[in-house]
């Protein structure tokens, strides 16, 4: 049982995340006239509510310059659940990081990646950082890295950075 917090008693109003997504709820409204108690009447409306989008976020956002044998970290931890209320619910988003290179003669990204990825923890690919380089093969090249975002129940999100190798 919730109660209106609005001072206006003609306003029905929660703090946020009074309700969980993904849930429905009956919402009854009962009006007694105070000079005939015996007197009242009720309405209800059920209220479904739907769950936010995931927010995919990478660290750096914009396109980045990497020079031949430096290193450029990719931050993931700043995605979110808006949904999630609790810590324990936040940490269940799953990453997944992916590569492809730019072809000009094709005039889009293709499966080759010519930049080395690393995570640096026993989530290789499914950590929320990477860490990627290059060699001198790779210069002149433009890599697109995606972060794909997943809770485990069928939402999910995506983002991305470019990155141009450069000697």
């Amino acid at each position: 049982f919730r109660s209106s917090q609005s001072k206006d008693t003609s306003k029905f109003l929660l703090p946020p995340n009074s309700f969980q997504s993904g849930n429905s709820y009956e919402i009854r409204l009962t009006v007694t006239d105070v000079a005939y108690p015996s007197l009242s009447s009720s309405a209800s409306v059920l209220v479904t509510v739907q769950s936010s989008p995931l927010v995919a976020v990478i660290l750096p956002a914009t396109m980045q310059l990497l020079r031949v044998g430096k290193e450029l970290i990719l931050d993931g931890s700043s995605s979110y659940d808006p949904d999630a209320v609790t810590a324990v619910k936040a940490a269940s988003l799953s990453y997944a990081w992916e590569c492809k290179q730019w072809s000009g003669e094709l005039n889009q990204f293709v499966e080759s990646c010519p930049v080395a990825i690393t995570s640096g923890s026993d989530a290789g690919m499914n950590a929320n950082k990477i860490s990627i380089t290059a060699d001198a093969a790779a210069v002149n090249t433009t890599s697109r890295i995606w972060l794909k975002l997943s809770d485990g129940n069928h939402r999910n999100a995506s983002s991305y950075v470019d990155i141009k190798v450069i000697e």
